[in-house]
């Protein structure tokens, strides 16, 4: 659920806020960035995907950008419970 809600997939997202069980957001963010990982905790977490103006909203656009960053790593940015 963490890794698919940083996936750009459509030209007309919005920001969406997700609650987690555990402490997985935090746990993410800290493998990817090159930190030292946190142990999983069963620890109330919510992430916050920052999605809106990130993409063309028009179809044709989004696409065309879509193809031309298909070998870039392309993910929408994130607020864990207040922190981005």
């Amino acid at each position: 659920r963490y890794q698919k809600s940083r996936m750009p997939i459509q030209a007309d997202a919005e920001d969406a806020k997700i609650q987690f069980e555990w402490n997985i957001p935090r746990y993410f963010e800290a493998v990817g960035s090159g930190e030292a990982s946190p142990e999983f905790v069963q620890e109330a977490e919510s992430m916050r995907v920052l999605a809106a103006n990130v993409l063309p909203s028009e179809r044709s656009k989004f696409i065309t950008a879509r193809i031309v960053a298909s070998s870039t790593i392309n993910v929408y940015d994130v607020e864990i419970n207040g922190c981005s």
